[in-house]
């Protein structure tokens, strides 16, 4: 089957962006697959192959025929247009939102599932029940996922040398790739042993490459052949999904903010402690 790709003009402007950092590879990646379905839609209305004159009535109109995906996917396919558009205008586009102009529900970020049975895990055991030496790059992404909150992508594609030194200097680390939107972010981060020995092996194991992904692999060959294995060790732990090693960072700091439980365990900080807590977890993650 021959594989499909998006349109030279799309392609190029995506690798414009990837160049300038303005996206990572692995969001580009995605970008692209999410916007083949946009290109699809053009073909159904005789317009294959044309980007030129793309209007919000045009996005509108697609948004319409996305009726019966989920809400999450709906978000992400229109979230791809504006970004293809955007760079393909030079920043002249105005991208079409979801909940305001197309009528799509609110995503819905507010966990309703309990990361672990408790909020106080002792963090040092965990961290030592998270290593596997079959799968060394992936520990360290689930070390970063579990001591700095990041997602998944963003501790993959975390620049541990960069980021050792910023810490060295700032007590910071700067995370630029994979982050929501392509926008990137500061991070302060308490002086810790965990801490250093996470960023210490990390830049060993990257040494002058751009990431710990390996030089001999892309993104999704390192997803297959580590990240998506090291699932099964999570597991065995009691641990689902690398998500919920950013979901224990964040019960922990509301719960070293508030001295309260977190929501999610049943906790009842004062609606202005509440408040607060989850402004600082936020701008931390």
């Amino acid at each position: 089957m021959k594989k499909r790709n998006v349109l030279p003009p799309v392609k190029k402007a995506l690798q414009q962006a990837i160049y300038e950092q303005t996206l990572s590879y692995a969001s580009a990646a995605s970008v692209k697959s999410k916007f083949l379905k946009f290109q699809d839609y053009l073909e159904e209305k005789g317009r294959s192959g044309n980007l030129d004159n793309i209007t919000k009535e045009d996005v509108l109109d697609y948004s319409r025929t996305l009726e019966g995906y989920s809400t999450s996917y709906k978000h992400g396919l229109l979230s791809a247009v504006n970004v293809v558009l955007t760079h393909l205008t030079y920043g002249a586009w105005v991208p079409v939102t979801g909940v305001k102009d197309c009528g799509f529900e609110r995503r819905k970020f507010v966990r309703t599932e309990k990361p672990l049975e408790t909020y106080d895990t002792d963090i040092n055991n965990l961290f030592h029940a998270l290593i596997n030496e079959r799968h060394k790059r992936a520990t360290i992404v689930a070390h970063a996922c579990l001591l700095f909150g990041l997602r998944l992508k963003e501790a993959v594609l975390l620049d541990y040398q960069q980021s050792l030194k910023d810490f060295t200097d700032n007590k910071s680390i700067q995370v630029k790739f994979g982050t929501k939107g392509g926008r990137p972010r500061t991070i302060k981060v308490e002086p810790d042993q965990l801490v250093i020995d996470t960023l210490i092996r990390g830049a060993e194991i990257q040494a002058d490459h751009y990431s710990i992904i390996p030089e001999d692999q892309t993104w999704i060959q390192f997803c297959r052949s580590e990240i998506y294995r090291y699932r099964e060790h999570l597991k065995k732990i009691g641990i689902k999904s690398y998500k919920d090693l950013r979901a224990i960072y964040a019960c922990r700091k509301y719960y070293l903010e508030t001295d309260s439980a977190p929501p999610i365990y049943g906790g009842r900080a004062t609606k202005n402690i509440d408040l607060s807590a989850r402004k600082c977890v936020f701008r931390r993650t």
